[in-house]
């Protein structure tokens, strides 16, 4: 969902999606601005609209982002109060983010009883009304990105704050704000200058994160899609650089954006409506979700169950984002240059790694490993919380739910304020109100 930036390319006729493995929809490319090729990779963006490179924060003065606490991340009461969530119009916020029909804003809140507190974000669509079918779309989306994060509770998801239709009718998410994404802090260290990538660029950036941090990162991701898929039954279904919020020195991770999430069969082996649509973002995308060119659709399929979406698709775009770890580039941007044909040819497969220094070795073998072509011979999420574990670290049981420990400068409330002063529970329900 957060397609900052769309390729150029035409739209692309797609054969029938087969509904057994539910793979992608037919949704063509769409042109529109943007200063790189790939789809769906978030930017920042200035108040007046224009993509800018990322900037460190202390260019936009402090800013106090929610710790990265489980005790922090709260359902709201079904009851909230309807004036709870006062969100000003778009023009007197500051959009920090713009994705596919959806723009992020700041908010500032107001001291409660002289103590400060961090700001939020804002979520909402910024698809024209007269757009009536992707509006809808995108109001589903949120409606559902609100349901899911508001039954979650974990370090390593983004935290939900509220969830609100506004006097224009439109649904407003509050999450936590975080500094910046992945992909801003890989553009940052692989075009230190300010600008994107380029992805006609001869030579990789080469690792732009030293072992440390990207196993760190990789660890994090994982517990959070690990909790997403055996505590919620959950795919995610778009994990990407962009959809992985970060601090900037990397304490606190978190996944983000739920909107096309799909719910998983029990046993996680595929999903639950086997006639559901994975989204995803192209150059992300598993090779179980893109249309095969040796099947003919027109037939009916057998089904061996081996190239079904599962929980081990989230896996394989993982494997990607160490990727993107690894070279400082974006998944086949390189072969954008010699055409469509020949960059569609390589989706769902394993890119090529610049060369590296041998200490990254263990990593790559994971990225190996993440991005097997059948989904059954990737590790599950649990595994590759034991696998990036640092050396020396007592390893974890792989077949107990992973729960990452918090640090010692992190809350630890069971409830917390609202605006009026009063507490509410993690175990209270959720309902998205509407302003009057």
């Amino acid at each position: 969902m957060s397609d900052a930036i769309a390729d150029s390319a035409p739209a692309m006729r797609t054969p029938p999606t087969p509904s057994h493995s539910g793979s992608p929809s037919k949704k063509s490319v769409r042109k529109r601005g943007g200063s790189l090729g790939p789809r769906g990779l978030l930017l920042p963006v200035m108040p007046n609209g224009a993509a800018q490179p990322p900037t460190p924060a202390s260019a936009h003065g402090a800013c106090l982002c929610t710790p990265a606490d489980a005790h922090e991340h709260h359902t709201p009461p079904a009851e909230l109060r309807r004036d709870s969530l006062l969100v000003p119009a778009s023009d007197r916020l500051v959009r920090v983010a713009r994705g596919s029909g959806v723009s992020v804003y700041r908010m500032d809140r107001s001291p409660l009883r002289g103590e400060p507190r961090s700001p939020w974000v804002i979520k909402k669509a910024n698809i024209s009304p007269l757009l009536v079918r992707e509006r809808r779309r995108v109001e589903r989306a949120l409606e559902h990105e609100s349901l899911m994060l508001s039954k979650m509770r974990h370090p390593n998801i983004v935290g939900f704050r509220a969830a609100q239709r506004v006097h224009d009718g439109q649904i407003c998410l509050a999450l936590e704000m975080c500094e910046l994404s992945l992909y801003c802090l890989i553009q940052e260290r692989a075009s230190p200058d300010g600008g994107c990538v380029s992805p006609a660029r001869s030579a990789r950036a080469g690792a732009v994160m030293r072992p440390e941090e990207i196993r760190s990162v990789g660890r994090e991701v994982a517990a959070g899609l690990d909790y997403l898929h055996r505590e919620h039954q959950l795919l995610h279904g778009d994990i990407k650089s962009a959809n992985i919020l970060l601090s900037r020195d990397l304490s606190s991770v978190k996944i983000c954006d739920l909107g096309v999430s799909l719910p998983l069969s029990h046993d996680l082996r595929e999903l639950q409506n086997l006639g559901s649509q994975y989204e995803g973002t192209e150059p992300w995308r598993p090779p179980e979700t893109l249309p095969r060119p040796d099947v003919d659709y027109s037939e009916p399929l057998e089904d061996d169950g081996k190239m079904r979406v599962c929980d081990r698709t989230d896996i394989f775009a993982f494997g990607l984002v160490l990727w993107e770890m690894l070279s400082g580039d974006v998944p086949h941007a390189a072969m954008l240059p010699l055409g469509q044909d020949a960059y569609r040819a390589v989706l769902g497969t394993r890119p090529p790694l610049p060369p590296l220094p041998s200490e990254y070795e263990p990593l790559v073998h994971s990225f190996v490993l993440c991005t097997q072509h059948e989904p059954d011979a990737r590790p599950s999420a649990s595994e590759l919380v034991v696998l990036l574990a640092p050396s020396g670290a007592p390893d974890a049981e792989p077949d107990a739910p992973v729960v990452p420990t918090t640090t010692p400068n992190e809350a630890s409330h069971d409830d917390e304020l609202v605006e009026d002063g009063s507490r509410r529970r993690a175990s209270e329900p959720f309902a998205i109100r509407t302003a009057v």
